[in-house]
């Protein structure tokens, strides 16, 4: 039996909290090789879906443990090769010319390969020989209909690892997990599905700096965006039979942890952050007791997600960082940049 000790009236137990175990993440190594059979088909296109990989396998957007920094930190030369792998990155996304894009985007890939050796990376340079899998060339003739239908629109559509639909100027980015799908229907039904997105896409104009959509230019590309189809559809081949079969959807079974209880006390955050933003205290910090109200008092104004994470670590906190930006985010404390 545990024994307790009054004091002040009440009673104090020595018994130890209950440790919330953490299973180790699993690397994801086929995504990245599933990004680099791109490499043959499109360049620039595999290069993306590869940074979009390493992204998600250094901060995952479900805030679990990172698959690459769990239980090895980086150093201080290593965490300076990532910082320097970020710039370049940076200087990849903002050149308007393909090849030099595609360049600066390869070279930051190489750093983090240099940062992550002992992972045992499949490597950018030996991407091109990596053959195009069947799975790959059934997502490839879902966008190639997708962009021949669309073309006159000037939208185009290509794959993102990301969990959801990303719009940018003049371009849809569609997740795979939804193109795996649609490679199991007819590609008539999937471009249509796609008319009013595409539509809405071509019909957003620009007032004040702000993004909107034009309700009476949507009505009248509406017309214009389904001849498109239509003269599509009609030199288009197999247009009613399904390109191949979806993959089966496999849904992971959750670790079994004997004695944890079903809910977890760090409920999984929704707001997306990246290591690099930097966070901006713009109201007062909600309060808390505990390890929660702990993990609070470390929120500086100006610090990186990174830094925090780090000032968490060192208080006994892993793990918190997820929490403490959504709650401080949703509560209206925090902003991030």
């Amino acid at each position: 039996m545990a024994r307790r000790r009054a004091f002040g009236g009440r009673n104090f137990s020595t018994v130890p909290p209950v440790a919330i175990p953490v299973s180790a993440p699993t690397l994801d190594l086929a995504g990245l090789t599933s990004a680099y059979e791109w490499m043959s088909i499109d360049r620039l296109a595999s290069l993306r879906m590869a940074h979009e990989w390493y992204a998600e396998a250094i901060c995952p957007t479900d805030h679990r443990p990172s698959p690459l920094l769990y239980g090895a930190p980086l150093n201080p030369a290593q965490q300076k090769q990532y910082d320097m792998a970020v710039k370049i990155k940076g200087v990849g996304d903002s050149t308007p010319y393909p090849e030099e894009k595609a360049t600066f985007l390869e070279k930051a890939i190489r750093m983090y390969e240099g940062i992550w050796a002992s992972k045992n990376l499949p490597k950018v340079d030996e991407a091109a020989s990596i053959p195009v899998g069947l799975g790959v060339k059934n997502v490839q003739a879902v966008l190639a209909n997708f962009n021949a239908a669309f073309k006159s629109e000037g939208i185009g559509f290509r794959m993102t690892f990301n969990a959801d639909r990303e719009f940018l100027e003049g371009e849809i980015l569609l997740p795979k997990k939804e193109l795996d799908q649609l490679v199991g229907e007819p590609p008539l039904k999937a471009v249509l599905a796609e008319v009013p997105t595409v539509a809405k896409v071509a019909s957003i104009t620009t007032v004040d700096g702000q993004q909107q959509l034009d309700g009476a230019k949507f009505m009248a590309t509406l017309p214009t965006v389904l001849q498109s189809v239509y003269n599509w559809a009609a030199g288009a081949d197999r247009v009613m039979k399904p390109i191949g079969k979806a993959p089966v959807a496999v849904k992971p079974k959750a670790p079994k942890t004997p004695g944890a209880s079903s809910t977890s006390t760090l409920a999984a955050p929704s707001v997306k952050y990246r290591p690099w933003m930097t966070i901006k205290v713009v109201g007062p910090m909600p309060s808390a007791n505990g390890k929660r109200g702990l993990a609070l008092s470390l929120v500086k104004d100006g610090m990186t997600i990174r830094t925090l994470q780090s000032a968490l670590e060192a208080a006994g906190l892993k793990g918190y960082v997820g929490w403490v930006i959504t709650k401080t985010v949703t509560d209206g404390a925090v902003t991030l940049l």
